[in-house]
């Protein structure tokens, strides 16, 4: 089988831009340095690291050049062979990509990176030496059929003769189960693309919207409340009611619009909501199932509890009973 191999070189010209604004956004004190990427270009661990001039010749890892000279001299960095063939096996690549971010980030800014990068990463309990345990959130959470989810959520007996919509908010709900505890409910924000159903992608919530109604559906799947540090104000006052109530804001100002719609759906179908509610920038935490339990258009608001309305379908009572008994 033809297996598409990774590249494990590059110029000085085509890593300036992004591994300098890596470092600016990353790297204390780094945002008013000038040739960021110039001095982990030439001093990356010669052990695993080669760097060459157009013509082949060696630069020496001890030098202090400028960003200018790298370009000038048509400069080249790549990956030992031998290093280079021990990354082209995935899991050893993910153990590598972990331990690095382990090593020189804090937590919150590992995930920060991740997200911005987008390393869906796939973990197996042995992928090498170099792994160590992570909050990472799996690519694949094979569709939250692991044992430690069928043992609390068995799938209705009836599951595939139940409608589309049903089938895949028990889905969801399930694959949401097993994310949250691969990551320790912190998840970026771009892992919220990953889910899928029955041979197709998914996307759990919008990236500019905070309802979430995907095309498949008449109904809204998600609820999102973005992240914004105390002194900035909101867009939409979504807030706490009671213990286990909560109001989230209608978008913009009038009730007809799509996905206000779709709330009200969810409404008067009784069906449960995820709410993502953001913990930083680019993160959420997944709280869920919620239900709507009123619909306020004069107010633009709905009201959310964990508690589900009177006449809620028995299908889900599993949730429900999960609701009961934590709000997280």
């Amino acid at each position: 089988m033809f297996v598409k191999r990774r590249r494990w070189d590059a110029t000085y010209d085509e890593a300036e831009a992004p591994v300098g604004r890596l470092i600016s956004k990353y790297a204390p004190g780094a945002a008013e340095a000038t040739d960021l990427a110039a001095n982990p270009f030439i001093r990356l661990e010669r052990s695993l690291w080669e760097l060459s001039d157009s013509s082949g010749a060696a630069i020496a890892g001890n030098t202090s050049q400028s960003g200018s000279w790298l370009k000038a001299r048509g400069a080249r960095g790549r990956l030992r062979p031998g290093i280079a063939r021990l990354l082209n096996n995935p899991k050893t690549l993910v153990a590598a990509i972990e331990a690095l971010l382990e090593e020189y980030f804090t937590p919150g800014a590992a995930e920060l990176v991740r997200a911005e990068l987008g390393l869906d990463l796939v973990f197996s309990p042995a992928a090498s030496p170099l792994r160590r345990p992570s909050r990472s959130v799996s690519k694949r959470v094979d569709r939250a059929e692991t044992e430690s989810v069928r043992g609390r959520f068995h799938l209705p007996t009836n599951f595939e003769n139940l409608d589309y919509d049903t089938r895949l908010r028990w889905r969801a709900l399930m694959w949401l189960v097993q994310v949250r505890a691969t990551n320790n409910n912190r998840i970026p924000s771009n892992q919220l693309s990953l889910f899928e159903f029955e041979g197709k992608r998914i996307a759990l919530a919008d990236r500019q919207r905070g309802i979430r109604k995907p095309k498949e559906l008449e109904a809204a799947l998600s609820i999102k409340t973005a992240y914004r540090p105390d002194h900035q104000s909101r867009p939409y006052e979504d807030g706490v009611i009671g213990e286990r109530l909560r109001r989230y804001k209608y978008a913009g100002e009038d009730p007809n619009y799509f996905t206000n719609v779709a709330l009200r759906r969810a409404y008067e179908q009784k069906l449960p909501l995820i709410y993502f509610l953001g913990l930083a920038s680019g993160i959420y935490e997944a709280l869920f199932p919620w239900w709507i339990v009123a619909d306020q258009p004069e107010e633009l608001q709905v009201v959310i509890s964990l508690d589900p309305p009177q006449g809620t379908d028995p299908i889900w009572t599993p949730w429900a009973r999960r609701g009961r008994h934590a709000a997280r």
